[in-house]
């Protein structure tokens, strides 16, 4: 992460969600299901829709996090504590915050928001769902960022895509035929 990504996570008061590893197939199952169905889901909202999800959010035996499946974790990076670590060029090892690892940007305005009681950089959002009009951009390294772009851009959406840079690295028009988020 840089100064300008830092500042602008704490201009606009935003947390992270990472949904996995760019080397692993299933986060861009997820990726899409996100976008196919407008928005972040809780476990348990999952289940109740039938949607079947593999990997490590669904295994919570060997998950370092404890989240309740009713709720949705964030990662919080605007807390002061965590802007050296942040800012050094070792980011990675001390926060779960990876730059092989695709995340949403989520504004917590509008959000039912608790601290999670095992980890002091989560926050847990109560409601089951997030909707994608909470979001304010992806990160993800630059070798996934036109695939995903294509993904959101199907289902007729165009938010940012940033790289770890914090530069944009998609092509925020749309066709005009489809509706702009």
């Amino acid at each position: 992460m840089n100064e300008k990504m830092y500042k602008y996570f704490c201009d606009n008061n935003l947390l992270t969600h990472g949904i996995g590893e760019i080397s692993e197939k299933e986060t861009y199952y997820k990726f899409e299901s996100i976008i196919k169905y407008g928005g972040l889901m809780s476990m348990q909202r999952l289940k109740n829709e039938g949607i079947i999800v593999h990997g490590k959010a669904s295994d919570f035996t060997t998950d370092y996090r404890i989240t309740e499946e009713s709720q949705i974790s964030f990662f919080d990076p605007t807390l002061p504590k965590f802007k050296n670590r942040l800012l050094s060029k070792h980011y990675y090892y001390y926060l779960p915050f990876n730059p092989n690892v695709i995340f949403f940007i989520v504004d917590r305005e509008k959000l039912s928001l608790q601290q999670n009681s095992t980890t002091l950089f989560e926050l847990n959002e109560n409601s089951g769902f997030v909707s994608i009009e909470n979001f304010k951009g992806i990160i993800a390294p630059n070798v996934c960022a036109e695939y995903l772009d294509k993904i959101q851009k199907m289902y007729g959406y165009n938010l940012p895509i940033y790289d770890f840079d914090f530069n944009i690295t998609n092509n925020l028009e749309l066709d005009t035929n489809k509706r702009v988020k």
